[in-house]
């Protein structure tokens, strides 16, 4: 650690690759690196932290920190341990770092806390008390688990599996099973295979299940192989979510011996280092001094903010919060004890932006003056968005125009709503809720039950044919020489696969090596040519739903006679607003509507001015205020009455789960 010295005197020039100061040395601080098997980007971090605080007088004037590297430790054996941990001391360290194993980091802790010697931790503890002479650079355990807590609740996570490759992964995500309840978080268990590097047959398991989101808890050197695999299965893309919690090791290793350093200068010259015995009771009195110090040390590391509690956890951290994007991981916001999860309104705003960009949305949408209009509705040249015209039209068009994506409007039979009895959705809501079958409407029912019917059976004639036919029997293994075992790619599941591609005109990594099943493959993919033809020359007819309402208008007294009869839109937010009410004015109109005969609830509003125009002030129609106003700006026979019962909110309605919220 000190190569190139040359002494001169009371002052010395110091070389060590690549940094060269003058300063007045006045002794050595050593303290002793503790790396396991497989821990050389930890062994690594050390090494370059020792350098950069001996490089940097700032940090530790006129002292040099020498760290003593034990490698290859033991780390199941605690009496190999604690032979190679007393052969460091024994030369005079002023602290302990690591290892990385929890297990051998816990007895480390106890044979420190005996020789009164400080330790600092940098993997996570399970225990929930700490040695009085520890600290742990490693986020307190429990917190870091209320962190993942919150990010599951803030990105709406209902049901999520969880990967983890030891019990030390599971107990570090013990808040996220223990918060949880059944009623919020629906969530499957899996651990990773512990002796094999092959984890596609358990993401094959997960994927079968229908789970895309995914709380994954293991070292990061097995993270991108599962995430490789994860991609040559087709889990990763955007439908599929990944919450890592593997930290960075090896800048909490660093950060480690900059507390060091930045505690060392603290104390002072006063630090007095000395050997010290396993075999004697009595163990270094500066101990207790230096272990305070190291608890008050406030430091902005490579892992963040750093700070200590009394006990010597660092439970007040910062975690980023960093997502996968076209240019890599990208941060987004951050997480911290206090403020709970706060994101880039920015970033965010950037990424949604950019998913739009150059996408066809289609938009739902009733006519209702003066938010959607017809053009001309005679006109039968006027096609697509031509038709339409209105307030809400002009809205969308300048949002789409801003934001760079295209859009198709479809109208509807009418808004709706949910049934308060049955919990059945009705006009543009179930459209939003249900548009997933939207694409039936094309073909008949019995067209589509034929469809069903030649897929089973080709699927099946395909499967038979291939059995009996030698050409399909092939090697699995080509290059082993055992050549008795022969195999079969059309099995039932691949037959059901092949014809569904082709259906669907994706195609699958599956072909027909012999000519009966490339016979059956030909004329399935003949049939399916002409059955996509006609669905797709038929689809663009059957892209309408029902309609849906508006808000409320309304006048007290007209509770408190019944000459004059009211109404409302059959089905919308006016009327779900008296049905709904708990104010006994409001049950009393509603309970009025609810049975005049012949009905009061018209279709239309359109029908509902003009039943207002016939009936000889005898009838009012409850209708919302921005609509109110146009419809008396261009009929001064109507008049307004009473003020206004309720106000709501305008907005623009996304199907459930749409990523450009």
């Amino acid at each position: 650690m000190e190569n190139g010295r040359r002494a001169e005197g009371p002052s010395a020039l110091e070389t060590r690759r690549g940094c060269t100061y003058f300063s007045r040395l006045k002794g050595r601080r050593r303290y002793v690196g503790l790396f396991g098997e497989g821990e050389q980007w930890q062994e690594a971090a050390f090494l370059q932290a020792v350098r950069t605080v001996n490089c940097d007088e700032r940090l530790l004037p006129g002292r040099q920190l020498r760290g003593l590297v034990q490698r290859a430790l033991p780390l199941n054996s605690s009496f190999q341990v604690t032979r190679r941990v007393c052969s460091a001391v024994e030369r005079g360290v002023a602290a302990v770092i690591g290892p990385q194993s929890p297990a051998a980091a816990a007895h480390v802790q106890s044979l420190c806390d005996a020789l009164e010697l400080p330790h600092l931790g940098t993997t996570w503890d399970y225990r929930p008390g700490r040695e009085d002479y520890s600290i742990n650079l490693h986020p307190d355990t429990r917190t870091l688990s209320k962190a993942y807590v919150a990010l599951i609740r803030r990105w709406h996570w209902s049901e999520f599996s969880v990967l983890y490759e030891d019990a030390a992964g599971l107990a570090r995500l013990q808040e996220v099973l223990r918060t949880s309840t059944p009623a919020e978080f629906s969530i499957s268990i899996y651990q990773l295979p512990l002796h094999s590097d092959d984890f596609r047959p358990l993401l094959q398991r997960i994927k079968k299940t229908g789970t895309t989101k995914l709380v994954v808890d293991c070292r990061l050197s097995m993270i991108r192989p599962l995430l490789q695999q994860a991609q040559e299965l087709g889990m990763m893309n955007q439908y599929f979510s990944y919450l890592l919690t593997s930290l960075t090791e090896a800048a909490l290793m660093f950060d480690a011996v900059l507390v060091l350093a930045r505690a060392l200068r603290q104390l002072g010259s006063a630090l007095r280092v000395r050997p010290l015995s396993c075999d004697r009771e009595k163990g270094w009195q500066q101990g207790t001094s230096l272990v305070n110090y190291l608890r008050l040390v406030r430091h902005t590391g490579l892992s963040g903010p750093i700070q200590f509690d009394r006990s010597g956890r660092r439970t007040n951290f910062t975690l980023s919060i960093s997502e996968l994007s076209e240019g890599g991981l990208t941060p987004v916001g951050h997480w911290t004890p206090a403020g709970g999860v706060r994101y880039s309104i920015g970033d965010r705003m950037t990424e949604i932006e950019r998913s739009l960009r150059n996408k066809t949305l289609v938009v739902i949408t009733t006519v209702n003056e003066p938010y959607v209009m017809l053009v001309n509705e005679s006109d039968p040249s006027l096609t697509g968005n031509a038709r339409f015209e209105g307030f809400c039209i002009d809205l969308v068009n300048a949002i789409a125009e801003l934001r760079h994506f295209r859009v198709r409007f479809v109208e509807c039979g009418g808004y709706g709503g949910i049934d308060p009895v049955t919990g059945e959705a009705s006009g543009m809501v179930k459209e939003l809720m249900e548009q997933l079958f939207s694409f039936l409407a094309p073909l008949s029912l019995e067209v589509w039950l034929y469809m069903a019917a030649a897929y089973l059976g080709v699927s099946v004639l395909l499967f038979v044919v291939a059995r009996f036919s030698p050409y399909e029997w092939d090697v699995p293994h080509p290059c082993r020489d055992q050549q008795d075992v022969l195999e079969n790619q059309f099995s039932l599941a691949n037959s059901l696969w092949f014809t569904i591609g082709s259906l669907m005109q994706q195609g699958s990594e599956i072909a027909p090596k012999a000519l009966s099943t490339r016979m059956i493959a030909g004329l399935w993919w003949f049939f399916t040519l002409i059955m996509i033809s006609s669905y797709t020359a038929n689809l663009a007819a059957f892209l309408t739903v029902e309609r849906m309402v508006s808000p409320i208008e309304s006048a007290e007294d007209l509770s408190k006679q019944t000459e004059i009869k009211y109404g409302a839109l059959v089905s919308g937010s006016t009327k779900n607003f008296f049905r709904d009410s708990k104010i006994a004015a409001y049950q009393r109109m509603w309970a009025f509507m609810k049975s005049a005969r012949p009905s009061v609830f018209i279709n239309k509003s359109s029908e509902g001015v003009e039943r207002v125009k016939r009936s000889n002030g005898l009838y009012a129609y409850l209708m919302e205020s921005p609509q109110l106003e146009y419809v008396l700006e261009r009929n001064c026979e109507l008049q307004q009455v009473g003020g206004l019962l309720d106000t709501k909110s305008y907005g623009i309605a996304l199907p459930p789960g749409a990523s450009n919220v």
